[in-house]
């Protein structure tokens, strides 16, 4: 699932146009993990990334964002911009708290 973002660089032309969308309708980080709780307390069983830029997370506090991407329902993450070499903290948080991370 996405979370907008106003500089989505790394993403071609329709991920760009949805991020401005998104935005322009108030989609935030905590409108995506509202969506997250909805669909699990609908039934939704299916792993749940949340993808986007890290700015977004760094911004909302990335501690604040795993508590409550673990409350939502969240499985993991694609962060595009966050290359591994350094993402040693991001990816330790996440392998502590049983997340996925990919790397885009």
């Amino acid at each position: 699932m996405g979370v907008p973002f106003t500089d989505p660089i790394a993403d071609g032309p329709t991920i760009q146009k949805a991020n401005t969308k998104a935005l322009e309708n108030g989609v935030t980080v905590t409108t995506v993990l509202e969506k997250v709780r909805e669909a699990r307390r609908r039934g939704l069983k299916v792993p749940i990334l949340l993808m986007g830029y890290y700015n977004p997370m760094m911004r909302y506090g990335e501690e604040r964002m795993l508590k409550d991407c673990r409350e939502a329902g969240v499985n993991g993450f694609i962060m595009v911009d966050l290359p591994p070499e350094e993402a040693v903290r991001f990816r330790e948080h996440c392998t502590s708290n049983g997340y996925v991370n990919v790397f885009a």
